[in-house]
């Protein structure tokens, strides 16, 4: 006599940033996704497009553990600048010093950033991106000179502390993350657990 079992996937957070692993527990816990953070060496395509670079990623590393997993990749938009430094930014980081930054827009008095996010899914038979947007400030000074400058110049927060204050203070750098809530809902609806 034959009978169903529900078992949950297992599922990997392609990253070794723990601040992101944080991240994506906090917003994907509502929809009780379970999901377990693995470290890689991935190779990042050069481009201006995040959904292609999170995509190249997502088949990277299927094709080494071949279990389904997710991976996030994020371009940081500064309006006042024309966009730059985009998909660039984790080059930038290394590049530029935060005052660097902060003199590029001195300038100027709009200091709008958009930050661009993807998370994209991938399993043997399908891989999903997506996409959302959240907008931000970038401030008029470097708040922790030990952190990378895209954390320590930039607000996602109504409080407008930057995300390292964010971060040191123990609470999220952001009020919500569209991008999360997208594939948490989705992922939940479709994947969360299959039968055998």
């Amino acid at each position: 006599m034959g009978y169903f079992d529900i078992i949950n996937f297992m599922l990997y957070y392609i990253t070794s940033n723990q601040d992101k692993i944080r991240v994506a527990k906090k917003y994907l816990s509502p929809f009780e996704i379970i999901f377990e953070g693995k470290d890689m060496e991935l190779f990042e395509k050069q481009s201006d497009d995040i959904r292609e670079i999170a995509i190249e990623k997502a088949k990277q590393a299927y094709a080494v553990i071949k279990q389904p997993l997710f991976v996030n990749d994020a371009g940081w938009h500064i309006t006042a600048l024309n966009g730059f430094p985009g998909s660039f930014m984790k080059f930038v980081n290394g590049w530029l010093t935060a005052e660097d930054i902060l003199n590029l827009m001195s300038p100027h008095t709009n200091r709008e950033v958009i930050l661009r996010e993807v998370v994209c899914y991938i399993d043997d038979t399908k891989i999903k991106p997506f996409i959302g947007e959240k907008k931000g400030i970038v401030l008029h000074t470097n708040t922790d000179s030990t952190d990378i400058p895209s954390r320590s110049i930039i607000s996602l927060s109504s409080t407008g502390k930057s995300i390292s204050e964010c971060w040191k203070e123990g609470i999220p750098p952001a009020e919500d993350y569209p991008v999360w809530q997208e594939f948490g809902k989705w992922y939940s609806n479709n994947l969360q657990c299959v039968m055998i």
